[in-house]
């Protein structure tokens, strides 16, 4: 009797063992399959993030053009307002005058 419930007892060891292990073998097979997926979408971002530097680097360089560009001008850009009223009013000045001298002349001319 000792004997046959020993070896029920191993008998059903023997099966929840089984299940055990068939169990353990499809979860590392899912693990298995998820670290593969994991792995393949690591790897797309980092194309994606690759790509993205090198449309940032693109990008840092032209804007240093730009700055560049503007450095270069603001001094002129800087003497043009500056100067505006002062050039706007000689200019009236120097019309005033030239118009006075053409009236001097054409007054002189008749006379």
């Amino acid at each position: 009797d000792e004997i046959k419930n020993g070896m029920k007892n191993e008998e059903a060891s023997q099966v929840d063992y089984e299940e055990q292990m068939d169990t353990a073998e499809k979860l590392r097979e899912e693990l298995i399959a998820k670290k593969v997926s994991l792995e393949e979408s690591i790897a797309k971002r980092n194309e994606e993030k690759s790509a993205e530097i090198e449309d940032m680097n693109a990008n840092q360089k032209d804007l240093d053009d730009e700055i560049a560009y503007k450095n270069s001008i603001t001094p002129d850009c800087d003497w043009i307002i500056g100067a505006f009223e002062k050039r706007a009013a000689a200019r009236t000045s120097e019309t005033a005058g030239l118009s006075g001298a053409k009236d001097f002349l054409t007054g002189a001319a008749k006379a």
